[in-house]
């Protein structure tokens, strides 16, 4: 996706986003002080309910470690293993999801020592991996509890009766895809895109007064999104196609002092993506 300095453009408004619901906490804990610590912050150990959701959660990872090394992803989730030898979710959400790096889960039986209902080697951790599968990926894996890692916390939904995390659409849209496509259906109705040219002041405000900002994009799913609402759009306003080189307004800008590229929203600045 290239940058325009044009002076009139097309425009790609996106529905606007609520603040980032996850934390990433470099601060070293034990599994159950990472839970705590959650707990304490209105929120609770990340829970992972898809594979699109995994992705979601290592590029935020990956945005914030200190250390720009994949291989150094590696923090608690919210998902343990009790004294029966069950996986559960700290939320109690039930997920059918799992991505287990080679060799886990380990197949033995579970010892729960200070009779607390939680496996003293069945805490669940995340870290970047290809092994087993030879495709860099965010993979889980059993430690013991006792071992100091970063952490994961995500906000909660304690009013909705939907679904314990906001996971992709938020507290209250379940991340369905009943077309099959890849794309969860709340993702899908994100843009909405305009054929006539103005400036980026001009196609700012007008999606602002429609509820939207300017599109944002911030993973390679997130530019595959766009690209079809944008292929789509273009094929339905009779504008030609993509392969005419369709140029349009994004919310990226150029500080005028810094000479740094920003998003309007200043909490997506901590997420790196560029295209």
């Amino acid at each position: 996706m290239r940058l325009l300095n044009a002076v009139a453009s097309l425009i790609l408004c996106a529905t606007s986003c609520a603040a980032i619901k996850y934390t990433y906490n470099s601060q070293l804990q034990s599994w159950t002080g990472a839970r705590d610590a959650c707990t304490s912050a209105v929120s609770h150990l990340v829970d992972i309910s898809s594979s699109l959701e995994n992705t979601q959660i290592f590029n935020y990872a990956k945005g914030l470690n200190s250390i720009a090394v994949d291989s150094s992803i590696d923090f608690w989730v919210g998902y343990y293993e009790d004294s029966r030898g069950d996986f559960k979710w700290v939320t109690e959400a039930q997920y059918s999801f799992e991505n287990w790096a080679d060799t886990y889960p380990l197949l033995t039986d579970p010892i729960d020592a200070n009779d607390d209902g939680v496996a003293d080697n069945g805490c669940v951790a995340a870290r970047y991996t290809d092994i087993g599968t030879g495709t860099p990926q965010l993979q889980w894996y059993q430690a013991s509890c006792t071992t100091f890692k970063a952490y994961m916390c995500e906000d909660t939904c304690p009013d909705s009766l939907i679904k314990p995390s906001p996971g992709i659409c938020g507290c209250n849209i379940l991340d369905v895809d009943a077309d099959n496509d890849g794309i969860i259906d709340c993702v899908e109705g994100r843009y909405q895109y305009f054929g006539t040219p103005t400036s980026r002041d001009n196609a700012l405000t007008q999606c602002n007064n429609i509820g939207k900002d300017l599109a944002h994009s911030f993973s390679i799913f997130d530019e595959r999104v766009l690209f079809d609402s944008v292929a789509a759009s273009v094929g339905t306003i009779g504008n030609g196609n993509l392969a005419s080189d369709v140029e349009f307004w994004i919310d990226l800008f150029q500080d005028d002092v810094s000479g740094t590229y920003k998003w309007t929203y200043m909490p997506y600045n901590s997420i790196p993506f560029s295209s």
